[in-house]
């Protein structure tokens, strides 16, 4: 890779064109457009038939009876929710003063976005796991993203189009 980057980390496209440009196989095309399109059938297919029961069993989660284990958790004291919200914020706060303060190329909208990929599709992949047995994988959007970032802000690197990158399409 050393031989197709400038110093900056961005692609130099005369070293690229004069090394050689990256040729992608149909059935790696196909793999991908197989799972952007599979992410995608996901999120449709919950909101379609799994969103009424969806909300049903959040409004209904406070007001449930005690299974066994909760029962035996009332003997503990309870951590107060603001600890939790204390933590997120200050991990928050942390994590966007690392991605401007040290050089990660990864914008601060950046990070706010690899936080909420995985708020979004949790749930609706934990449902198809849970009823099918079988994983839908997001290794597509980290392995696109890995062509942008060599640190571990893995997920939203092929968001930022503002620099020309190693991952992208030769024209």
């Amino acid at each position: 890779m050393s031989k197709i980057l400038t110093p900056e980390a961005t692609l130099d496209e005369v070293a690229y064109k004069a090394y050689s440009p990256l040729y992608m196989s149909t059935t790696f095309g196909f793999s991908y457009a197989l799972s952007f399109g599979g992410l995608t059938a996901v999120l449709s297919h919950t909101l379609l038939f799994y969103h009424k029961e969806l909300f049903r069993k959040f409004r209904a989660a406070s007001n449930r009876e005690d299974d066994i284990h909760a029962r035996l958790y009332r003997k503990y004291p309870e951590v107060p929710d603001w600890w939790y919200y204390f933590l997120f914020a200050i991990m928050m706060v942390l994590s966007i003063v690392v991605c401007e303060v040290w050089d990660t190329r990864l914008p601060w909208w950046g990070f706010l976005v690899t936080q909420l990929i995985p708020f979004i599709f949790t749930l609706p992949i934990g449902i198809v796991q849970a009823i099918t047995n079988i994983g839908i994988g997001m290794e597509s959007c980290i392995l696109m993203a890995d062509w942008r970032f060599e640190c571990d802000f893995r997920v939203c690197g092929w968001l930022h189009v503002s620099r020309k990158t190693v991952g992208e399409y030769d024209d």
